[in-house]
């Protein structure tokens, strides 16, 4: 897989705390503090990041796991014994029992807690080491996307649930939970797929093109909001409708979203993260130099201070 060498941007969107955005504030309201590696963040790309109950950000970054205090950043080398250097982290959580879940691109999976890293990879049943998104299970467990199939992964047990004659694509490359535990998936294609039981229901997506793909899914209420490669796409029932940058949208690549408390959908692109919010866009596009670097990765900020 190629590699994509860029100077990490970590950036704050703020009214003062990371407890909440105020939704009545448009984005150029706020404040905008800026981390480059110039104030020790680290070097590589950052695929995702999380905020633990104890008030620390988490950083999965192309170069490994970092914990952030808001001054120093530390990596998870010297927190917990066993982590390997310089893993590519592409998704993470904190579950229920305070656990730190992170998926990797080459390694599996990690389990971080009481100062040690457990490994779930292809050595003991995972049919790849490649893990693009993580779901949590509300109880316990999660839902891992990866490159041979969808993995679900409780109390230690590995489960692969898919074969060769569903419809799901090979590549899972994300995935999210509705009500009811309804689990909705996506990939190389310009489609959805809906677990029932042991096999998908696929919906295709005819409002985008049939080379187009899904990069990102958030479940929201009876709706289905699907980022793809040619536009952001809302599914409710058999009505699909397609938001390009004709509609506000700072890009039509659009990489992951994510739906704020107050109903706002936030979503991250190859240019910038834009906020949908009553019917409409407004966006926010990194300074020049900054600009693909921060992408979705200033969107995950966002995230986290949207709660």
């Amino acid at each position: 897989m190629f590699r994509r060498v860029l100077v990490p941007v970590l950036l704050l969107i703020s009214a003062g705390t990371l407890a909440a955005l105020d939704s009545s504030r448009t984005l150029t309201q706020y404040v905008h503090r800026i981390w480059t590696v110039q104030q020790g963040l680290p070097n590589g790309t950052i695929y995702d990041i999380w905020q633990t109950q104890d008030g620390f950000l988490w950083l999965g970054t192309q170069t490994g796991l970092v914990r952030f205090d808001g001054v120093r950043y530390t990596p998870a080398e010297t927190i917990f014994s066993g982590v390997p250097d310089n893993l590519w982290i592409r998704a993470g959580f904190e579950d229920e029992r305070h656990a730190l879940w992170v998926g990797t691109v080459d390694a599996g999976i990690f389990r971080f807690q009481d100062g040690r890293a457990e490994q779930f990879s292809a050595r003991n049943g995972m049919p790849s080491d490649t893990v693009l998104c993580m779901v949590q299970v509300p109880g316990g467990g999660l839902w891992a996307c990866t490159a041979n199939g969808l993995v679900h992964l409780s109390d230690g047990k590995i489960q692969v649930s898919r074969t060769r004659e569903d419809p799901a694509p090979n590549i899972v490359r994300a995935a999210c939970m509705a009500a009811g535990g309804k689990l909705w998936v996506g990939g190389d294609d310009p489609a959805i797929y809906l677990k029932n039981g042991d096999g998908f229901d696929a919906i295709p997506l005819h409002a985008i093109p049939s080379d187009a793909s899904v990069r990102a899914i958030a479940c929201s209420g009876d709706s289905i909001w699907v980022g793809t490669t040619a536009g952001l796409v809302k599914v409710t029932g058999a009505t699909q409708h397609l938001y390009t940058q004709k509609d506000g949208l700072v890009d039509d690549g659009v990489l992951s979203l994510h739906e704020g408390g107050d109903g706002s959908l936030w979503v991250g692109t190859r240019s910038g993260f834009s906020r949908l919010r009553n019917g409409e866009f407004e966006s926010f596009r990194p300074r020049m130099g900054y600009r693909r670097a921060a992408s979705l990765r200033s969107m995950k900020i966002a995230r986290v201070a949207c709660g």
